[in-house]
């Protein structure tokens, strides 16, 4: 035993045969792949097979209570090539938003993947290749991968960035009510329909006197009336959003009389 090998061409093999019982005294071999010897003493099958293919040889081992045969199978695979990542780059995730990347690795299987760095929320599947799950924070992280198959004899490292942003921002668009000149406008703070992270707001085309901050919030005493349209915009790690809302500004009516003249009964 054993009674089948399998190896790979041009590649180092040693294997030493042994009895289930008894010693044995001598071995000889029948119809070795080239490259292959057996020791005489020890049984030992060694050497670099020089083609790939399935062989069978026949073994002999001399004992003291006599000779026994067996044929044994060589099945030599072609020269195993080291394992590698062909990816360039990884396609960006965003925070809460379902994610799945293929990583795409060659060489002789099988092949062993170890993964260290991947963003939380997100896993790799050593079967499949296939990087998946949903990010939990932004940030660039940093995959390394460690491979390893019969044709290293340390692992062959590979890393690979993975960008994780926040989820592109949606404005939700507000009715605003109708404000009036010189009259201080209710507070409105502007809200996102999707997205996460740290939205910075903008705004343009306010009417004099009113203000968006980067939080969002409109606030301030309009000075002039009109009818005015807010350009509005949110913008995050993942990208920007923009909306239009419309702003009334009004005067209030007045009564510029000042006297009433007199009537008669």
């Amino acid at each position: 035993t054993p009674t089948e090998f399998t190896c790979y061409a041009k590649t180092s093999f040693k294997q030493e045969l042994t009895l289930s019982y008894g010693t044995a005294t001598k071995w000889s071999a029948e119809n070795l792949p080239s490259g292959l010897t057996i020791k005489a003493t020890t049984g030992l099958i060694s050497g670099t097979p020089k083609q790939f293919g399935i062989y069978t040889a026949k073994i002999t081992a001399i004992t003291s209570a006599g000779t026994v045969t067996a044929n044994i199978k060589f099945n030599i695979n072609p020269q195993p090539t080291k394992p590698s990542i062909t990816n360039k780059a990884l396609s960006n995730a965003a925070v809460g938003v379902s994610y799945s990347e293929i990583v795409n690795i060659t060489g002789t299987t099988p092949i062993n993947v170890s993964v260290t760095g991947l963003p939380a929320g997100i896993n790799f599947d050593a079967s499949t290749g296939i990087l998946s799950g949903t990010p939990e924070a932004e940030g660039r992280f940093t995959i390394k991968f460690a491979m390893t198959n019969a044709a290293t004899n340390t692992p062959v490292n590979k890393s690979l960035t993975l960008t994780v942003k926040s989820q592109i921002p949606v404005i939700s668009i507000p009715e605003l009510e109708m404000g009036y000149v010189n009259e201080k406008y209710p507070d409105v703070q502007f809200t996102l329909s999707s997205g996460n992270g740290t939205i910075k707001w903008s705004a343009s085309g306010l009417p004099s006197g009113l203000t968006v901050k980067n939080t969002g919030l409109l606030s301030g005493t309009p000075k002039k009336n009109g009818n005015f349209v807010i350009k509005l915009k949110a913008t995050n790690s993942g990208g920007t959003d923009t909306a239009e809302i419309p702003i009334v500004i009004a005067l209030r009516p007045t009564i510029k009389t000042t006297k009433l003249t007199d009537a008669t009964t």
